[in-house]
C-alpha cells in the first residue's frame, strides 16, 4: 500500500487526493443507492450520479493533461480551447460510454424496453457533466483574466 502512495505523491501533486476523495464520495453514494434500491425507488436520482460524475472526470482530465506538472509535460497539449473542449467534454463521453459498457458487463443494467432510453439519458447527463465543467473553467479563466488585482 505505500508502494501506490509513494507512486501518488511522486507523480502527482496533492490535488491528486481531492479527485480521489471526490470519486470515493461518488462510489460510496453508489454502493448505498444499490444496496437500498435507490435507483429503483427514485429514478431521477441516476441523472445527478452520472452528471457530477462528467463533472468530476472532465475536472480530473483537465487536471491531468493541463495541470499537473509531470502529466502536462508527458502529453504536451496545448492549453486551447478546443483542446480543453475535447478533454473536458469528449473524452467524458468516451469514460461514460466505457462505464456502460462496465455495468453491462457487470450485469448491473439488463435489457428491457427502458434500457437504451436510461442509457441515452446517461450519456447525456455524464456529457454535460464534463460540459459544464468546460463552460465553468471558461468563466473563472476568463473573470481572472480581467481582474487586474489577480
Amino acid at each position: 500500500m505505500s508502494k501506490i502512495f509513494s507512486f501518488i505523491s511522486n507523480f502527482f501533486d496533492r490535488r491528486i487526493y481531492i479527485f480521489c476523495f471526490l470519486f470515493a464520495a461518488l462510489l460510496v453514494f453508489d454502493l448505498i443507492a444499490i444496496k437500498y434500491y435507490l435507483y429503483w425507488h427514485f429514478r431521477w436520482i441516476d441523472i445527478p450520479v452520472h452528471f457530477l460524475g462528467g463533472f468530476f472526470l472532465g475536472a480530473l482530465f483537465f487536471y491531468l493533461v493541463f495541470s499537473n506538472l509531470r502529466t502536462k509535460k508527458m502529453i504536451g497539449l496545448a492549453r486551447t480551447n478546443k483542446n480543453i473542449f475535447v478533454i473536458s467534454v469528449v473524452m467524458v463521453f468516451i469514460a461514460a460510454v466505457v462505464w456502460e459498457v462496465v455495468e453491462w458487463i457487470a450485469g448491473r443494467t439488463s435489457w428491457s424496453a427502458a434500457y437504451v432510453p436510461d442509457t441515452t439519458l446517461d450519456l447525456i447527463a455524464g456529457t454535460a457533466g464534463g460540459y459544464l465543467f468546460y463552460l465553468f473553467y471558461g468563466a473563472i479563466r476568463d473573470m481572472i483574466r480581467n481582474d487586474p488585482v489577480l
